[in-house]
């Protein structure tokens, strides 16, 4: 079985468990999120400091420390296929790193509050960010750009998550609903009261 989390091979079937696996420790701010790489060997953490983390999961230790937002990071996630890790912030901005050695590799800025989830299309061509400014921005990963701007929340957008498929995107707000997108477009097709 592979090395994630102390042998148990995260998201292999397994026997329900209470027992601690593992404590990791060395923050010295609020953990406000995390992500698991797909593979199970790493973990990274986003914290109030500003920084994200990159954790060896089988001996609990930091393997990279990511400079870049200056303000607190509320969302982190990988892309499916592991190589690209995404971070929305308190300072208005989405950046990509790159996952095997934790360097920034660009920095999406559009927003005008602080980003609170963030996440890349199952095909890896797409960023979506959600924002406190009730908006949606898409990226194109290629090269930075805008594509398309989500509107229509009354409040701040705090969820985004695309379907298995990449077809549609749904977000989650504190105007509390749920509105689901058509990807390709941006149409608007249900909202969930």
């Amino acid at each position: 079985a592979g090395g994630g989390f102390g042998g148990f091979g995260f998201g292999a079937a397994q026997p329900p468990s209470k027992e601690l696996v593992r404590t990791i420790e060395g923050h010295p701010a609020a953990v406000l999120a995390l992500a698991v790489s797909p593979d199970g060997s790493t973990i990274v953490t986003a914290c109030f400091d500003g920084l994200l983390r990159l954790w060896n999961v089988a001996e609990g230790t930091v393997s990279k420390t990511m400079e870049g937002h200056n303000n607190s990071v509320n969302s982190v996630t990988y892309s499916l296929d592991g190589t690209t890790i995404v971070s929305g912030g308190r300072d208005l901005t989405v950046r990509l790193w790159t996952a095997s050695d934790g360097t920034l590799s660009r920095t999406l800025k559009g927003h005008i509050d602080a980003v609170h989830s963030a996440v890349m299309s199952p095909d890896g061509t797409t960023v979506a960010s959600g924002s406190g400014d009730k908006s949606v921005i898409l990226w194109a990963v290629s090269d930075g750009s805008r594509v398309r701007t989500l509107t229509g929340h009354k409040h701040g957008v705090h969820g985004v998550v695309f379907s298995p498929d990449g077809a549609s995107i749904a977000t989650a707000s504190m105007d509390n609903t749920v509105k689901i997108w058509k990807a390709s477009d941006g149409t608007h097709l249900q909202t969930l009261e």
